[in-house]
């Protein structure tokens, strides 16, 4: 799932540019088709949680921290909150 490039707030209010993407695995075929119908729609409702799931946890930190080893704890929070709310596809 491809995010086109979008700016967000830090708290200092700066603004980031962001470019992101994110890999699903399906692992429940079944459940996908009943829930999102087709692959190409799984990654159509994918995008926007990626959208909120990134914008949410950016804008928890500041412009310093994300060029710091915090970098690495925000990423894992994208994915783990990514993958919390993707598990419904």
């Amino acid at each position: 799932v491809d995010m086109e490039r979008q700016q967000v707030l830090s708290t200092e209010q700066l603004r980031l540019e962001v470019d992101a993407y994110a890999r699903f695995r399906i692992i429940n075929p079944v459940r996908m088709v009943r829930t999102a119908g087709t692959l190409y729609r799984v990654g159509e409702q994918l995008q926007p949680i990626l959208t909120s799931v990134l914008r949410q946890e950016l804008g928890k930190r500041t412009f310093a921290s994300l060029l710091t080893a915090d970098r690495g704890e925000a990423m894992e929070q994208i994915r783990e909150g990514l993958d919390r709310q993707a598990r419904e596809y």
